[in-house]
């Protein structure tokens, strides 16, 4: 299965870029605020980033893997960080659910997009292949 990964190859080629994920873990999203909406590069972050499942590390750099996992692994691996983050305690298991299947459905498609070992970067709701300088 495709996935994707915290890397910190390419990092700096961007003022913005910051890593504090741990290299090779997987990530998800990173909740948006307004304060972002006309400059990505903004100090916030949240619009470039993606967070590490395991450290809540940020990253503005991913690499795309084909792994042997199986969808239920990650999904399980979504919900412990959920959980862990406290913010399963503010939705009821249906929300939950709903929740694990949105981010899911988009990280699987963003991860099909590209090929294994591709480095790519999030600008707003764009992901993009960085060059390897």
């Amino acid at each position: 299965m495709k996935v994707l990964v915290a890397t910190s190859e390419t990092q700096g080629q961007r003022g913005s870029d910051l890593f504090f994920a741990e290299e090779g873990e997987l990530v998800t999203f990173v909740p948006e605020c307004e304060h972002e909406l006309h400059d990505i590069d903004d100090s916030c972050g949240c619009m470039r980033t993606m967070i590490g499942l395991d450290t809540t590390g940020l990253t503005t750099t991913m690499k795309v893997l084909d792994l042997d996992m199986t969808r239920d692994v990650l999904e399980d691996k979504l919900r412990h960080r959920y959980e862990v983050s406290g913010w399963a305690a503010f939705m009821t298991t249906e929300a939950l659910d709903e929740q694990l299947e949105e981010d899911m459905r988009a990280l699987t498609e963003i991860a099909k997009q590209f090929s294994p070992g591709a480095v790519i970067e999030k600008r707003g709701d764009e992901f993009e292949v960085r060059e390897l300088h």
